[in-house]
């Protein structure tokens, strides 16, 4: 999208195969590897090689990783768009992914996942809620796992993390986007030039079995010895998006307790003064 008189052009790459709902039974794989690549060199180049690279471009690479997708995405000055989208092709092709930078980048996330273990009661329920909302009688729901835990990021390999790499970071089902003040038969040339060489099969297929429902309702809870508050979420699956009730159901859940000022979130402040925190949500997944 052309915006005139902006000096620097915002980019996005959003891979869809390599979101951590393709984790299966490994979870925090997808976050891992997604560390690993933007942080382990590419190529001929280290690690603080592509780094200085990226200061003298001015721009920083961001990562993120939901459910459903991986996000790489910078922000740079116009004048320098094709050599930060030559940099963005090293990465995205050959990232070192060496055991030094693997563990390295293992050690951080498992020390995280152990700090909010031990305390963080929100983190602990959102983990609790989605194994409970998408649970299946035989094998694992892509959207059981909101995160993984230290444990189980401990027990990830190289080879995995190499193996998740080549078969999910792929062109296949990939969308680029430039915002910025530039012509879109420039942009989609540079793209071109730069991505050329950035190859890869189909990913693998995944499964999206419908979960199962409970009859009535489930109570978990969860101890956590030390923790400042407690947390309490009432969830339950709703409608596909594809459902004729789902534009109703988005704008009545902001409605009803989308902000700290909606009905929701005063009614229960004002009849529970220890209440700090109300929100009514509706989390969106791709498929359900």
């Amino acid at each position: 999208a052309r915006l005139t008189g902006t000096t620097q052009v915002e980019v996005s790459l959003v891979l869809p195969a390599a979101g951590h709902a393709a984790d299966g039974d490994r979870s925090g794989l997808a976050t891992l590897t997604a560390a690993a690549v933007t942080s382990s060199g590419a190529g001929k180049a280290s690690a603080k090689e592509i780094a200085q690279r990226a200061a003298a471009l001015g721009l920083s690479l961001g990562v993120s990783t939901t459910a459903d997708a991986m996000t790489l995405s910078f922000a740079v000055p116009k004048a320098r768009l094709g050599e930060a989208m030559e940099l963005l092709s090293s990465v995205l092709r050959e990232p070192r992914l060496d055991a030094a930078s693997v563990t390295r980048e293992k050690r951080k996330q498992r020390a995280a996942r152990a700090a909010l273990a031990r305390g963080d009661a929100r983190w602990a329920t959102t983990m609790l809620l989605y194994r409970e909302l998408f649970k299946l009688p035989t094998s694992v729901h892509p959207y059981a796992s909101a995160d993984a835990t230290a444990q189980e990021i401990d027990k990830l390999s190289v080879a995995e993390v190499k193996a998740f790499h080549k078969q999910r970071w792929v062109p296949s089902g990939s969308v680029l986007v430039m915002v910025g003040d530039v012509d879109a038969a420039d942009a989609r040339a540079l793209s071109d030039r730069a991505l050329a060489s950035w190859k890869g099969a189909d990913p693998p297929a995944q499964s999206f079995t419908a979960p199962v429902v409970a009859d009535g309702v489930r109570i978990v809870v969860a101890d956590l010895p030390g923790a400042p508050t407690s947390e309490i979420a009432i969830g339950t699956l709703a409608v596909d998006r594809t459902d004729e009730a789902w534009t109703a159901l988005v704008v009545g859940t902001e409605a009803l307790g989308g902000a700290p000022t909606t009905r929701l979130a005063t009614t229960l402040a004002a009849s529970t003064p220890l209440s700090h925190r109300t929100r009514l949500l509706l989390p969106e997944v791709a498929r359900g």
